[in-house]
């Protein structure tokens, strides 16, 4: 019984320890900037997060809150994807898909799925991107 006190106890010290101070997104955003003038291509996300690991000492957010960040500052984000679960928000960052259906040529009906912040597009919500580049225009 001791032990196990004394087991969560450190548990509880040790994640006291770890919360650190979360990074502003103004700050996130100026981070950003500065590495896109640097390296015009990105060619995966783990180089993007030593970059930004570089630059700060703070938590960074999640992955699709950067990427957001990125589409939102003008980036060009490129994907390879492979099928997947339904997904009912973007897999890039995480904002709703919108349908859009017409008839191709063929007179057959077609939905493609749409995102209005990173420009996500896709004709299967089973599209699940697996790796990213980035590209500054």
């Amino acid at each position: 019984m001791k032990r196990d006190l004394k087991f969560f106890i450190r548990i509880e010290k040790l994640r006291k320890a770890k919360k650190a101070e979360k990074i502003s997104e103004s700050e996130l955003i100026n981070i950003l900037k500065e590495i896109f003038e640097n390296y015009k291509i990105i060619k995966s996300q783990k180089f993007l997060i030593n970059e930004i690991k570089k630059r700060t000492n703070k938590s960074l957010p999640n992955i699709k809150k950067i990427r957001r960040i990125i589409a939102k500052l003008g980036i060009k984000i490129i994907y390879i994807s492979r099928k997947g679960n339904i997904q009912e928000n973007c897999p890039i960052c995480d904002s709703p898909l919108f349908e859009k259906i017409y008839f191709n040529l063929k007179n057959e009906k077609v939905i493609e799925y749409y995102c209005k912040v990173c420009g996500y597009k896709s004709n299967d919500k089973r599209d699940v991107p697996i790796k990213f580049k980035f590209l500054k225009i």
